[in-house]
Protein backbone atom coordinates (compact mmCIF):
# COMPACT_ATOMS: atom_id res chain seq x y z
CA UNK A 1 0.00 0.00 0.00
CA UNK A 2 1.48 3.22 -1.05
CA UNK A 3 2.44 5.87 1.80
CA UNK A 4 0.74 9.29 1.71
CA UNK A 5 3.62 10.94 0.76
CA UNK A 6 4.16 8.70 -2.01
CA UNK A 7 0.54 9.60 -3.25
CA UNK A 8 1.48 13.09 -3.18
CA UNK A 9 4.59 12.77 -5.53
CA UNK A 10 2.25 10.57 -8.01
CA UNK A 11 -1.09 11.99 -7.78
CA UNK A 12 -3.30 10.21 -9.93
CA UNK A 13 -4.73 12.19 -12.67
CA UNK A 14 -8.79 11.38 -12.75
CA UNK A 15 -10.58 12.15 -15.53
CA UNK A 16 -14.59 13.05 -14.48
CA UNK A 17 -16.94 12.94 -17.06
CA UNK A 18 -17.22 16.55 -18.57
CA UNK A 19 -18.42 17.70 -22.23
CA UNK A 20 -15.62 19.24 -22.86
CA UNK A 21 -12.03 17.14 -22.25
CA UNK A 22 -8.58 18.53 -22.67
CA UNK A 23 -6.22 16.07 -23.56
CA UNK A 24 -3.75 18.76 -24.71
CA UNK A 25 -1.57 18.32 -21.31
CA UNK A 26 2.15 16.84 -21.43
CA UNK A 27 0.65 13.48 -19.64
CA UNK A 28 -1.58 12.76 -22.17
CA UNK A 29 0.93 13.82 -24.95
CA UNK A 30 2.86 10.93 -23.61
CA UNK A 31 0.44 8.82 -22.56
CA UNK A 32 -1.40 8.54 -25.99
CA UNK A 33 1.18 6.80 -27.95
CA UNK A 34 1.76 4.07 -25.43
CA UNK A 35 -2.27 3.35 -25.35
CA UNK A 36 -2.34 3.12 -29.11
CA UNK A 37 0.66 0.51 -28.82
CA UNK A 38 -1.03 -1.15 -25.92
CA UNK A 39 -4.37 -1.70 -27.66
CA UNK A 40 -2.77 -2.61 -31.20
CA UNK A 41 -1.06 -5.38 -29.12
CA UNK A 42 -4.10 -6.60 -27.04
CA UNK A 43 -6.04 -9.19 -28.01
CA UNK A 44 -9.09 -8.51 -25.65
CA UNK A 45 -10.44 -5.19 -25.07
CA UNK A 46 -13.15 -4.75 -22.05
CA UNK A 47 -15.40 -1.90 -21.89
CA UNK A 48 -16.96 -1.35 -18.69
CA UNK A 49 -19.97 1.06 -18.61
CA UNK A 50 -19.16 4.32 -20.70
CA UNK A 51 -21.19 5.29 -23.68
CA UNK A 52 -19.29 5.51 -26.47
CA UNK A 53 -20.44 9.52 -26.95
CA UNK A 54 -20.06 11.28 -30.40
CA UNK A 55 -18.97 14.39 -28.46
CA UNK A 56 -15.74 11.93 -27.55
CA UNK A 57 -14.44 11.52 -30.54
CA UNK A 58 -10.78 11.32 -29.37
CA UNK A 59 -11.39 8.39 -27.15
CA UNK A 60 -13.54 7.20 -29.42
CA UNK A 61 -10.31 7.14 -31.81
CA UNK A 62 -8.18 5.62 -28.94
CA UNK A 63 -10.63 2.86 -29.27
CA UNK A 64 -10.74 2.46 -32.90
CA UNK A 65 -6.93 1.52 -32.41
CA UNK A 66 -7.76 -1.83 -30.91
CA UNK A 67 -8.91 -2.87 -34.02
CA UNK A 68 -8.49 -0.10 -36.94
CA UNK A 69 -10.00 -2.95 -40.23
CA UNK A 70 -11.63 -6.13 -40.02
CA UNK A 71 -8.98 -8.26 -40.28
CA UNK A 72 -7.62 -6.96 -36.89
CA UNK A 73 -10.76 -8.12 -35.47
CA UNK A 74 -10.41 -11.87 -36.31
CA UNK A 75 -7.93 -12.48 -33.89
CA UNK A 76 -9.46 -10.41 -30.73
CA UNK A 77 -12.32 -10.07 -28.97
CA UNK A 78 -14.51 -6.85 -27.48
CA UNK A 79 -16.38 -7.26 -24.27
CA UNK A 80 -19.00 -4.34 -23.33
CA UNK A 81 -20.74 -4.34 -19.91
CA UNK A 82 -23.29 -1.77 -19.71
CA UNK A 83 -26.44 -1.40 -18.13
CA UNK A 84 -27.93 -0.58 -22.28
CA UNK A 85 -29.43 -3.33 -24.18
CA UNK A 86 -27.35 -5.37 -25.73
CA UNK A 87 -28.54 -4.23 -28.84
CA UNK A 88 -27.54 -0.49 -28.44
CA UNK A 89 -24.18 -1.72 -27.05
CA UNK A 90 -24.00 -3.07 -30.27
CA UNK A 91 -24.95 -0.39 -32.45
CA UNK A 92 -22.29 1.59 -29.98
CA UNK A 93 -19.69 -0.30 -31.14
CA UNK A 94 -20.74 -0.14 -34.97
CA UNK A 95 -20.55 3.28 -34.58
CA UNK A 96 -16.75 2.79 -33.78
CA UNK A 97 -15.66 -0.17 -35.87
CA UNK A 98 -18.05 0.77 -38.94
CA UNK A 99 -16.70 -2.84 -40.87
CA UNK A 100 -18.63 -4.68 -38.17
CA UNK A 101 -20.44 -7.43 -39.80
CA UNK A 102 -22.38 -11.24 -39.07
CA UNK A 103 -19.18 -12.59 -39.66
CA UNK A 104 -17.14 -10.45 -36.96
CA UNK A 105 -20.38 -10.61 -34.19
CA UNK A 106 -18.88 -13.68 -32.49
CA UNK A 107 -15.76 -11.25 -31.38
CA UNK A 108 -17.88 -9.47 -29.64
CA UNK A 109 -19.29 -10.44 -26.56
CA UNK A 110 -22.35 -7.99 -25.06
CA UNK A 111 -23.47 -7.75 -21.61
CA UNK A 112 -26.59 -6.03 -20.38
CA UNK A 113 -26.24 -5.16 -16.52
CA UNK A 114 -24.05 -4.34 -14.23
CA UNK A 115 -20.04 -5.11 -13.90
CA UNK A 116 -20.94 -6.91 -10.67
CA UNK A 117 -23.16 -9.35 -12.10
CA UNK A 118 -21.28 -10.19 -15.22
CA UNK A 119 -18.47 -10.77 -12.80
CA UNK A 120 -20.67 -13.17 -10.86
CA UNK A 121 -21.62 -14.97 -14.45
CA UNK A 122 -18.01 -15.40 -15.50
CA UNK A 123 -16.91 -16.33 -11.90
CA UNK A 124 -19.54 -19.82 -12.82
CA UNK A 125 -17.14 -20.69 -15.49
CA UNK A 126 -14.42 -20.67 -13.04
CA UNK A 127 -15.48 -23.34 -10.99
Amino acid sequence: MKSEDDLKKQAPTLILPNREQDYTGSYFQEIFPKAVRTLHESKILVIVGYSLPEEDALIRLLIRQFAEENVDLTEKFIFYISTSDEEEQYEKLHSVYPYLNDRLKERIITYSGTFNSWLEEVLKFAE
